[in-house]
């Protein structure tokens, strides 16, 4: 739509690396959509904490990582 035109433009900076170990992205500098929100509350409102969101993330991660059964984690997403 051209509607979307006339809306601010953000762009995170290029050199972000994502927490998300346990996906498999296609670059380095992927990031998830909570750590892109996360990014971008921080750079439109640096005066305001928004860590929370990246230490809920990983909380997350860890809990996903730890029902895998053995192995599997080392297997699929260590050294990729």
């Amino acid at each position: 739509s051209t509607n979307l035109h006339a809306l601010t433009t953000v762009k995170l900076p290029e050199d972000l690396q994502g927490h998300y170990t346990i996906r498999k992205a296609p670059s380095d500098n992927s990031l998830s959509t909570v750590e892109a929100g996360f990014y971008a509350l921080s750079l439109l409102e640096p005066d305001n904490d928004f860590s929370p969101l990246l230490n809920a993330f990983d909380r997350m991660i860890e809990f996903q990582i730890a029902q895998m059964p053995p192995g599997v984690f080392e297997k699929n997403y260590l050294n990729k």
